[in-house]
């Protein structure tokens, strides 16, 4: 019985690429007025993405060590796209040339970076992390793709079930929803630990939209496909009222499920510009998906209203980021297409003026890449840059100390530039989480392991 128990708690029915997650119950914390929209895009650079071929100091003694440490996959210093941050020296940084597109929101105020970030349960130095003692903690699993990931999603800490509780999720669960769908919304990649949560649902929508039951749409009228349609209810109404509880469960998520799926399918029909043809994908290296991805998101933002919509989480993934070999054509080609897509997105919102400010994109990734090259590749690290995008952001900054690019210098552990961060997950999402409307006094009920820092240094800053 106490398998079954589990199982129903974790139960999922999916109507074809359409998934509906279910929890058992909903705990409401607080409330937004009806005209407070905000809206949280997580892009997954999947696979541990090297942010130091993206954000690049331009200054020629840094260079020159950057350059020198990855002797084969480094950039040319005249090719590089100079930035010139606020608050900081003119061309002191540099992007990808791959990344023009980025380097335009970073000058118009829509784009900053948020140096040195990764896992940590509480600061840590490189003597305390090296002491044999181990006096301070730090995370384990450090350069594992499943460990990192599981910090990443979950602020992880031994108060987290990281197979059901994600810090999106717990961010949900921080407010009352009486709307059509979920507030977590997983766009073609099912089930997530971001998302998950013991008493908030997330929904899974696939790259082509809504796929519904063949014959199942609102405007069937054909007296067969009805009858179809009507026994289909009948069977699932006997489900749904059974008093064995796996058929009790399965029939009322399907019937939820069908439920969403036509409420989705009269909203989106509302929307008559093709949003797909506003990314190139002519010159897209990631087959598409991607860009489909995003599209469907701004979809979803638009409808928002009809939906009742007050606060809203997606989460996207771009795979491809653990770049041991062929690193420079490969990341090359995934910083150019986030570059690009992201830009498009971030266009399709901004030319709506009640969406300006209300939608934040931010970048994750399990972990950063050894500023030293394994020759045409790069292997594992720990702290990386990250990209925050919208109306909300403080743009044309870089937040956070960039870590020195010296090998075994200050910032690095292990000699080949495997950096330890100076922010943790924790202190990101937390900024998110209070601009997203959590107070103070609560954020640590998102954020477990906040409790190790105070002060300011609870909130980056990169919320304008």
């Amino acid at each position: 019985m106490t398998d079954r128990r589990n199982f129903l708690k974790l139960s999922a029915f999916s109507i074809g690429s359409l998934g509906l997650f279910d929890g058992l119950g909903n705990q409401a914390l607080a409330a937004t007025s009806p005209d407070d929209y905000k809206s949280l895009v997580v892009v997954n650079l999947n696979g541990g993405n090297d942010s130091l071929n993206m954000l690049i100091p331009n200054t020629d003694t840094e260079y020159q060590q950057y350059a020198t440490a990855r002797p084969q996959i480094a950039f040319n210093k005249s090719d590089l796209l100079p930035i010139s941050p606020i608050e900081m020296s003119a061309n002191s940084f540099a992007l990808s040339p791959r990344m023009s597109a980025m380097r335009e929101l970073f000058n118009d105020g829509d784009l900053s970076f948020v140096a040195n970030v990764g896992s940590l349960i509480g600061p840590i130095t490189k003597e305390a992390f090296l002491d044999p003692l181990r006096t301070q903690p730090r995370p384990s699993g450090l350069g594992g793709h499943n460990t990192q990931t599981a910090y990443w999603q979950a602020d992880h800490s031994n108060q987290i079930d990281t197979t059901k509780d994600g810090w999106g999720g717990r961010l949900a669960n921080e407010f009352i929803s009486n709307a059509v769908l979920p507030s977590n919304i997983s766009i073609n990649s099912g089930h997530n630990i971001l998302q998950s949560h013991a008493s908030e649902r997330f929904y899974n929508v696939s790259l082509n939209g809504l796929i519904s039951l063949r014959d199942f749409r609102n405007d069937q009228t054909n007296p067969a496909i009805r009858a179809r349609r009507n026994a289909l209810n009948s069977l699932n109404n006997l489900a749904a009222n059974s008093a064995d509880p796996f058929l009790k469960h399965a029939g009322q998520l399907f019937s939820e499920g069908l439920n969403l799926n036509l409420a989705l399918q009269n909203s989106l029909s509302s929307i008559t510009q093709d949003l797909s043809s506003r990314f190139s994908d002519s010159v897209s290296f990631s087959g598409g998906a991607f860009s489909a991805g995003l599209a469907r998101i701004a979809e979803l933002i638009l409808i928002r209203q009809q939906l009742g919509m007050r606060r809203q989480i997606f989460f996207v993934q771009l795979a491809g980021f653990d770049t041991h070999s062929k690193h420079a054509e490969n990341h090359g080609n995934l910083s150019e297409d986030l570059s690009n897509h992201l830009k498009a997105f971030n266009d399709i919102i901004t030319e709506n003026d009640q969406l300006r400010n209300s939608v934040l994109t931010v970048t994750t990734s399990e972990f950063g890449r050894n500023l030293a090259s394994n020759g045409d590749g790069t292997d594992h690290a720990w702290g990386a840059q990250h990209m925050v995008m919208g109306g909300p952001v403080d743009g044309g900054k870089i937040f956070g100390t960039f870590p020195s690019l010296e090998l075994d210098g200050a910032d690095d552990y292990n000699g080949l530039g495997r950096m330890i961060p100076t922010l943790s997950v924790s202190q990101y999402g937390a900024t998110v989480a209070k601009w997203f409307g959590v107070e103070d006094e609560n954020l640590e009920r998102v954020f477990p392991n906040l409790q190790n820092y105070q002060g300011s240094d609870r909130d980056i800053g990169f919320i304008s």
